[in-house]
């Protein structure tokens, strides 16, 4: 999709050159010089920035699964699409209690040992009291301590292997796994990472895409990522069909610099002189509606307003053509086909002020010729089409006899030496 900016400059230039050629009260009398439309307006003006982006899932559900169990069934495929609320694994039970009994285990081990040192504590207790020697004592002192630090080590096990007793048996009440959103799923990961947590890591074993509704991906470079910020309104612009827009606002932007700047979608920005790319940022763009929008589509972000299929088809006029009434009523002075010059009504759209151009919805197309509405025109007057072209200077054509001396042709006179 071409998306042509209306150059303010070229409109003065052609004002200048419509007000040279005579209009109103000009050398040629009453006869007004009126210029095509299709060199004055253009088509979707917009005084904004591209950007380029990709449609994505709005939400991922990336799920692990647990270290100390086992999947006992997967209910899901890759592509397969699923709901809120569908089953996608369960646990086998049987590796759950045969974990819980185990470590019920260690925690009677661990329990027992305290005990015995508190019974090996007491008795060193006893002993160093009886002791007479001054060596005597120091070494039930050290004994004593010795095993004050090992019941000390066996506690902290005891508190941290009865966290993860209650951790695993509440997990007993898990063994059903269920997706959170709507969507697709991406990818299954039948590997060896797990973990106990839902995770965005790659390593997740269940990968669901929400379908639901859509975001934007896309990427400013160094000389642009300064216009954007967030909350900021944007549209979002197909590749294939001018006409289909959808409004959003940016949600995000990322410039820690840690996108990567070699994706296909990011277009590289380069003056030529140093040979390297500008640093790549990547903004999301949260959208107000995603009806026909497709996943992984490519797509422009533009920082304008969201035009409407009949403005993004308008011709696009420079406001110094246009004229209003007291009633705010516009028009135009148009050259007909008697070349006569008529006062013209038009229907206008949008007003650019980047480009300070209206939009013409009705009243005025491409093959019409019009004129700069100078205070003395009115209708009726005469009106010759302006002509950006410049005559040719006629050069006589010679022939070269070989002699190095061009034969003139015609009745030309020939100079008498």
């Amino acid at each position: 999709m071409k998306h042509t900016i209306f150059r303010t400059a070229a409109a003065a230039a052609l004002i200048g050159a419509v007000l040279l050629s005579g209009c109103g009260s000009s050398d040629t009398g009453d006869t007004v010089s009126v210029q095509p439309v299709s060199e004055l307006a253009t088509r979707n003006v917009s005084g904004s920035s591209l950007f380029s982006g990709v449609v994505e899932a709005r939400s991922t559900q990336k799920i692990k699964k647990s270290s100390r169990k086992k999947v006992k069934k997967c209910y899901v495929s890759e592509g397969d699409t699923v709901k809120k609320g569908d089953l996608l694994f369960t646990y086998d039970m049987e590796s759950i209690e045969l974990d819980l009994q185990s470590a019920a285990l260690e925690l009677e081990e661990l329990e027992s040992n305290i005990k015995s040192y508190d019974t090996q504590i007491a008795e060193l207790e006893k002993e160093y009291k009886k002791a007479s020697s001054s060596s005597d004592k120091l070494s039930y002192s050290l004994e004593i301590q010795s095993a004050k630090i090992d019941k000390a080590e066996a506690e902290y096990n005891l508190k941290s292997k009865q966290q993860s007793y209650e951790k695993l048996k509440k997990s007993t009440n898990t063994t059903k796994v269920y997706s959170k959103i709507s969507g697709v799923i991406q990818s299954i990961n039948d590997g060896d990472n797990n973990d106990d947590t839902e995770s965005g890591s790659s390593d997740a074993y269940i990968t669901i895409l929400q379908t639901s509704s859509y975001r934007v991906k896309a990427t400013a470079n160094e000389m642009n990522v300064a216009t954007l910020q967030e909350d900021m309104e944007v549209s979002v612009l197909s590749r294939l069909d001018e006409t289909q827009t959808w409004s959003g606002t940016i949600s995000k932007i990322d410039t820690d610099g840690s996108s990567s700047n070699n994706s296909e979608d990011e277009e590289n920005y380069d003056d030529g002189s140093s040979g390297e790319s500008a640093t790549q940022y990547t903004f999301y763009v949260k959208l107000d509606d995603s009806d026909g929008l497709l996943m992984g589509q490519h797509v422009y972000v533009s920082t304008g307003e969201v035009m409407s299929a009949e403005e993004q088809n308008a011709l696009h006029l420079a406001a110094a053509f246009l004229w209003q009434d007291e009633d705010g009523i516009f028009y135009v002075w148009v050259g007909n086909k008697r070349n006569r010059l008529e006062k013209r009504q038009v229907t206008v759209g949008e007003y650019n002020e980047y480009n300070d151009t209206y939009s013409i919805l009705d009243g005025l197309t491409e093959d019409d010729y019009i004129a700069y509405p100078d205070d003395g025109l009115e209708e009726g007057m005469k009106v010759s089409q302006y002509q950006d072209t410049e005559e040719e200077e006629e050069v006589p054509e010679y022939e070269d006899e070989g002699n190095g001396v061009p034969a003139m042709s015609g009745d030309e006179e020939v100079p008498v030496g």
